[in-house]
């Protein structure tokens, strides 16, 4: 009895930081749209529909379906794509009140539950059997399969740095790249290059000027996708890409790791609240500003490039920072033979 009342408080606990992630990812999107409609009023441009505001209209919106609509599919779909995101949730460090500083979580399974998430919300909408409907799925397909190369992609260059600096046996464990950015042997160009890469994956989170990967936040998308289900597909939006940003803030940014016998007392929990607060600060930050960075500037890069190539820039440029990675790693490794 005592074990199964201790299994429902830490899985309640569990529940209680998921949904604290939620409210800051809510809050995060909001402080963003506030501070993108504070520019748009000096140049009087239209002001966009702030999330929690778009939230509560769809909370009380009736469900609203077209009639070519698999119903069970929109329904169910909405729902399992956003339980997929919870493991990989509940696998970053941080996202605890207790803070926990190693996760032995692999890599490749947290990318097997984003395929997974987004492809649920792709049938989801897909089902919903309108020519509209068939164009953002077509849309987010794309987005999506762009998405998900750039960070495996990410990954086996940070795993194979990590083989190669030679300190740890199991380099896709989530604890290993944690550990990334304080390896001492790390080059500052293999560093630079990382920051760029991570700039790639945060632009390709939804973009608001894609207007058919837009949080599902956009009134004028789908306009026949009301209610309930609309409102799980946009928390469903909104949380998987704050994710990501969680993601690489906890892989690419030097956390400053306080050791506890630094404190006077001795006590740990100290040091891991000032990692927790700087980390949720960071990722506050990296969703209000850096996001919105790396867009402006992955849109300056696409009107550069020549149009037939702007269709496949992220292929290329995920080829080409991968290929410089590969190079320092590989004059790296020439440098210490030689000695």
């Amino acid at each position: 009895m005592f074990d199964l009342i201790t299994t429902l408080l830490k899985y309640s606990f569990a529940w209680l930081v998921m949904l604290f992630a939620i409210l800051v990812a809510i809050f995060s999107e909001s402080a963003t749209f506030y501070i993108l409609n504070m520019f748009k009023r000096q140049t009087k441009e239209k002001a966009e529909m702030n999330p929690i505001n778009f939230i509560k209209v769809q909370y009380n919106n009736k469900v609203v379906l077209p009639d070519s609509a698999v119903v069970l599919v929109v329904l169910l779909g909405p729902v399992f794509a956003f339980a997929a995101l919870l493991p990989i949730c509940s696998a970053i460090p941080y996202f605890s009140f207790i803070p926990i500083m190693h996760n032995s979580s692999d890599l490749l399974q947290i990318s097997q539950f984003f395929i997974l998430s987004d492809t649920l919300a792709i049938v989801s909408v897909y089902a919903l059997g309108t020519k509209n409907s068939e164009a953002v799925a077509k849309n987010m397909s794309i987005k999506s399969l762009y998405l998900i190369l750039s960070l495996l992609a990410f990954f086996t260059v940070v795993a194979t740095y990590t083989e190669f600096c030679g300190s740890v046996t199991d380099v896709f464990r989530l604890n290993t790249f944690t550990n990334f950015s304080t390896v001492n042997t790390l080059s500052t160009v293999i560093y630079v290059t990382m920051f760029v890469f991570a700039f790639l994956i945060l632009s390709q989170l939804p973009h608001e000027n894609f207007k058919t990967a837009k949080y599902f936040l956009n009134n004028e998308l789908l306009t026949e996708y009301q209610g309930a289900p609309r409102l799980i597909m946009s928390l469903w939006s909104l949380f998987r890409s704050f994710i990501i940003a969680a993601l690489i803030v906890v892989i690419i940014s030097p956390l400053p790791n306080v050791p506890a016998t630094f404190q006077p007392w001795g006590i740990s929990w100290i040091s891991q609240f000032i990692n927790f607060l700087f980390f949720w600060i960071a990722l506050i930050f990296t969703r209000i500003f850096v996001i919105s960075v790396s867009w402006v500037l992955f849109d300056k890069v696409e009107s550069i490039v020549p149009r037939r190539l702007s269709k496949f820039l992220v292929p290329i440029l995920i080829l080409i920072l991968t290929s410089l990675i590969l190079i320092g790693i590989f004059i790296l490794s020439s440098d210490v033979a030689s000695f």
